[in-house]
């Protein structure tokens, strides 16, 4: 058995409201485009044209590296 000591608490993250609020809404709007694309419900995806396809990508890519951001963001401590 270790010996569980104690030390300086964990640091944590304080973020702003406006960049929760922002976290809150693209990780919403991630959620409900993986659900259009994932699984049975992705089959329209596949039927459309190359081009829609890339454009629907580059948004999930967009919307993934905005929430990147905003979690490196740190609010007021």
């Amino acid at each position: 058995m270790h010996a569980v000591t104690q030390g300086a608490p964990a640091p944590t993250r304080s973020f702003s409201l406006d960049v929760l609020d922002r976290l809150e809404q693209r990780s919403a709007q991630l959620e409900s485009l993986s659900c259009l694309l994932y699984g049975g419900a992705g089959g329209g995806f596949n039927v459309l044209p190359d081009a829609h396809r890339e454009n629907v990508l580059w948004l999930v890519a967009d919307l993934a590296s905005e929430v990147r951001a905003l979690v490196g963001e740190r609010g007021p401590r």
